[in-house]
């Protein structure tokens, strides 16, 4: 399984671990992987990089962090770019999705899972995602 998780995702898992996380990264280490490319790496650090984010994780934790979900996911050279979500900030993960063929796109950003799907890419929150696919 070819998963892509959102910057929202990502940070929530970071600050407040919940056994839905878990077992979605769980779920994807044992049967498949997750999709990354340079820009939704960055962004990953520079959000958790805020003072807003700084307050629960100290700068070495951060890298730590980042580092770890770097080393565990593919890196994705987007091949297609896409313009699709509501928010442009967003087409970086249905960019990695598109190019990577992923099999699903999990988040926790309203504007992607508004579109519920995209390109026959499933999009769902992690709830649904572990009803989903976790058994």
């Amino acid at each position: 399984m070819r998963v892509v998780i959102d910057t929202n995702i990502l940070v929530s898992f970071a600050i407040r671990p919940n056994l839905n996380f878990e077992r979605i990264f769980d779920h994807i280490a044992t049967h498949g992987v997750c999709l990354v490319s340079e820009d939704t790496i960055a962004e990953l650090f520079d959000v958790l990089s805020r003072d807003k984010s700084r307050k629960y994780l100290p700068l070495d934790k951060i890298i730590d962090y980042v580092e770890w979900y770097s080393g565990i996911s593919e890196q994705v050279v987007v091949t297609e770019r896409v313009i699709a979500c509501r928010d442009p900030k967003d087409d970086k993960f249905l960019s990695v999705a598109v190019s990577a063929k992923a099999d699903c796109i999990v988040a926790g950003d309203h504007h992607l899972l508004d579109m519920v799907n995209f390109n026959g890419i499933p999009i769902c929150g992690p709830t649904e995602f572990v009803r989903r696919f976790v058994k």
